[in-house]
């Protein structure tokens, strides 16, 4: 449905504050998260056209898959029920899951972020998806030394050793 933009008369001319005007009034309704606006000539008048983000609040939120801590990932996604969401808002939050992962240990994961509607087109369930793909192991240790503490450290850089088979974030996972 087309919404009514009152404060702008049909004849008035075309200035920026004419135009805030419009965005002023149409974000004041609370349905709309952002607005744009763009003019352009039509005829011997202008078409003033609103670009609107509706504003949409999470009912519920969902997380399946992924290995981390589950308060550490929502507050990576910075997602929250009653909380407001977006286009951007969902890309934002698929975005910082991975780089969590990713810093984790976890650089293939693969992060589906996405909103389903409701019965109110103004509410909308979030599902985030997580397949965190293999974690990153690391299969040998380098010590390098300046020379001169050589002698201080000695035969225990011999002796210091690491099983390949651990996982080197196993204590962040649990």
């Amino acid at each position: 449905s087309q919404e009514r933009i009152t404060s702008v008369k049909v004849g008035e001319k075309l200035t920026s504050d004419v135009a805030r005007r419009a965005v002023r009034e149409a974000l004041a309704t609370g349905k709309y998260a952002r607005a744009g606006v763009e003019a352009h000539a039509e005829g011997d008048g202008v078409v003033l056209r609103l670009a609107l983000l509706p504003r949409r609040t999470i009912a519920s939120l969902t997380m399946t898959g992924g290995v981390l801590d589950r308060g550490e990932t929502m507050e990576a996604a910075g997602l929250a029920e009653e909380g407001e969401v977006t286009v951007t808002a969902l890309d934002e939050a698929k975005e910082r899951i991975t780089k969590l992962y990713a810093t984790h240990g976890y650089p293939r994961a693969v992060v589906n972020v996405d909103a389903t509607d409701t019965d109110d087109p103004r509410r909308a369930v979030v599902s985030i998806e997580i397949e965190p793909g293999a974690p990153l192991i690391i299969e040998r240790r380098e010590i390098k030394l300046d020379p001169k503490l050589e002698a201080e450290v000695g035969r225990l850089r011999d002796r210091y050793e690491v099983d390949p088979s651990l996982n080197p974030f196993e204590e962040l996972l649990n």
